[in-house]
């Protein structure tokens, strides 16, 4: 992650001017925003575990039961395991994205913020003289 880096540039007489640069943090705060996505994360995987769990203690009656000459306990625990897995390949999947997309523009604007800082301290150098 791109922290803020102060333009720095010094005067013909060698006095050094400092500006520093704004933080992108004020307009993406990409901290916050990979806690709150972790949050969700575990959140996520906490209700979709307990789904899964939840469906695999559902009693299929006995084997009297029966699909397509197929248990039905056996269907009810691959149902349970899929939405057990969904938080890892769907939810997961996405808020690692949204997260690594907020660094990059994050990234992208104190970049921007940096060279605007650097600019302007030699602006102010070169005016100083």
């Amino acid at each position: 992650m791109v922290e803020p880096k102060a333009g720095t540039a010094t005067t013909t007489s060698g006095r050094t001017i400092t500006v520093p640069a704004k933080d992108a943090s004020e307009i993406v705060d990409y901290k916050d925003i990979k806690a709150k996505a972790y949050r969700v994360k575990e959140v996520a995987r906490d209700a979709l575990k307990a789904v899964s769990n939840k469906t695999k203690n559902i009693e299929a009656g006995g084997e009297a039961l029966s699909i397509e000459d197929k248990k039905l306990k056996p269907l009810i625990d691959e149902v349970a395991d899929f939405i057990g897995s969904l938080a890892k390949e769907g939810i997961y999947e996405s808020l690692d994205a949204a997260r690594d997309y907020a660094e990059v523009v994050h990234d992208q604007f104190q970049e921007e913020y940096n060279a605007a800082a650097q600019e302007e301290a030699n602006r102010q150098a070169e005016e100083a003289g």
